[in-house]
């Protein structure tokens, strides 16, 4: 095929109608634009409602096609540019040796539309029915963006969401979308009920019709704004950086494996700029945190338990016990066994 084209409008006067008169409306309407886009273009694959807006989805398979298509589109524009809220289009642009014929139609579509691009998308993206099929949503990493925001870098979090749409935009369906979305503005919610903060705030995102979204760059562009509002509320009212790096050390120091490494993976971020940002918010370096922190919990476990110097070494992370004892020997000043002497004689 050569071009596939999504046609959209909004007319004044659907709003107006009640349910019933819609559907019989959407019927009769139907007829008559399919019969009259059949005569204009080589294939017309849908006509379809969603919400308030009426939909084409049209082919057009042969040499020549531009004219037809063009006449189909300028067919369109007169009939209902006088009485609609919104006229866009997109096109799917197949591989064929003659695409680039298509300037003239371009040009003109550019002269009396908002129209999108979106040829880089496969032709499954935009179509309507999916009945008969099994939805597989791809996966947004909401735990990492909600790690990368509470580090409170705005750039990683938009560049974040950039990378994991990039990842899945030849998956995208309007289907897949929803399923998207709906776990953004889940994730936004109780980001800030964290921060007692009203969803409310939420409410115009509730409203978006993602039947209108006709490229994968608009869908990033309304995830990005929705994920900002909720970013600057919790630097508004949220903790420093220093308390959520704090909180995984304390969290995960039993395990020998933490490093700067993981724990810049975990946030997302650099091992360089977690070292540069830890110290800036703590004022210590991670290593001698992490190192603070393990021998801070083994006095508590040498003073309450009667676990073994090298089993006390493993509880904090360390395996080797020599490890430990200089460790600890060079924060205290003496080594764990003597410690645990003197404090039990006092």
């Amino acid at each position: 095929y050569l071009c596939d084209v999504r046609f959209a409008f909004q007319p004044y006067f659907i709003k107006k109608l009640s349910i019933e008169e819609k559907e019989e409306m959407y019927v009769n309407l139907q007829n008559i634009l399919t019969s009259m886009l059949t005569l204009s273009a080589e294939r017309v694959i849908s006509v379809y409602m969603e919400a308030d807006q009426i939909v084409f989805f049209l082919q057009n398979i042969s040499d020549g096609s531009e004219e037809k298509l063009l006449k189909a589109v300028d067919d369109l524009r007169r009939l209902f540019i006088y009485d609609t809220d919104t006229i866009r289009i997109s096109f799917m642009v197949g591989k064929a040796k003659n695409v680039l014929e298509m300037s003239k139609i371009y040009t003109q579509i550019e002269q009396n539309y908002m129209h999108i691009p979106i040829s880089n998308l496969f032709n499954q993206v935009w179509a309507w029915s999916y009945v008969g099929h099994r939805l597989i949503s791809p996966k947004i990493r909401w735990d990492k963006l909600g790690n990368i925001m509470r580090i409170g870098d705005l750039d990683k979090v938009k560049s974040f969401l950039e990378e994991e749409v990039n990842k899945i935009k030849f998956e995208l369906t309007i289907k897949i979308m929803e399923v998207i979305y709906s776990e953004c503005l889940q994730f936004c919610r109780e980001a800030l009920e964290q921060i007692d903060q009203p969803c409310n705030q939420l409410d115009w995102f509730e409203e978006i019709l993602l039947s209108q979204i006709f490229s994968d760059k608009e869908f990033l562009e309304l995830l990005q704004k929705m994920v900002i509002l909720v970013f600057e509320k919790i630097e508004k009212e949220g903790g420093s950086r220093g308390e959520e790096f704090f909180s995984y050390i304390h969290t995960n120091y039993k395990e020998e494996n933490i490093s700067l490494d993981v724990m810049a993976d975990y946030f997302n971020i650099s091992p360089n700029y977690l070292s540069k940002i830890f110290k800036e918010e703590t004022g210590v370096s991670f290593t001698d945190y992490l190192a603070s922190y393990r021998i801070k919990k083994s006095k508590e476990l040498l003073l309450n338990t009667n676990m073994s110097i090298g089993d006390i070494a493993t509880a904090v992370g360390i395996a080797n016990r020599v490890t430990f004892n200089r460790l600890f020997n060079k924060i205290e000043g003496i080594a764990p066994s003597q410690y645990r002497n003197i404090h039990s004689i006092n």
